[in-house]
């Protein structure tokens, strides 16, 4: 279970996200929108420094998943957006 801070910090990360991608913060983790997807797996990883069994269990894949987008994600060069969710969220790669 999670404290209220965590799940506070949770919250704003993913709106803030739903924000810059200009989607509903419950499309974040339905994998409709698939660079929105892996990047709130990355970012409750890097922002809410979430387990990666709850973010794996959060987002209904497995932990080997979520630590490949992560890695994807760090490896790569990132979108525009990726990178305006990693200012507003104060995250650095």
């Amino acid at each position: 279970m999670i404290d209220q801070n965590c799940a506070n910090i949770i919250g704003l990360a993913l709106d803030a996200l739903g924000a810059v991608y200009g989607v509903a913060v419950r499309d974040l983790v339905s994998r409709s929108h698939p660079e929105s997807y892996y990047c709130a797996a990355w970012l409750l990883r890097r922002a809410a420094n979430e387990p990666l069994r709850v973010v794996a269990q959060r987002f209904g894949v497995s932990a080997s998943r979520i630590s490949h987008i992560q890695r994807a994600l760090e490896r790569g060069a990132p979108s525009p957006q990726h990178r305006k969710a990693m200012t507003r969220c104060k995250v650095k790669q």
